[in-house]
């Protein structure tokens, strides 16, 4: 599940840090910061350079991301790479299946 930069891909490992950390996560992303959200980063692959316009993605995005539907880690996962799909530059950190 690991690329060649040692950045885990796996979906199935994104979804497993992700819920066990939703609370966290939700938090952190509410104010676009944090440790939960910045190892989020990390497992996704964002480079240094490109954290601070993650972050502010996940804040403004918040209400997208945590929408009431999302009620499962897999679900909040997929639209967290719908935000970040629709920006040029973090669209690279969107993780496959």
């Amino acid at each position: 599940g690991c690329s060649k930069n040692g950045a885990i891909t796996s979906r199935v490992r994104l979804s497993m840090f992700t819920g066990s950390n939703i609370e966290k996560l939700a938090r952190d992303m509410s104010v676009g910061q944090g440790e939960t959200l910045n190892v989020l980063a990390d497992l996704m692959g964002v480079q240094s350079q490109d954290k601070a316009a993650f972050f502010q993605a996940t804040r403004t995005n918040f209400g997208v991301i945590f929408a009431p539907q999302n009620e499962t880690a897999g679900q909040v996962l997929t639209s967290l790479n719908q935000v970040l799909s629709q920006d040029a530059t973090l669209s690279a950190y969107v993780v496959k299946a």
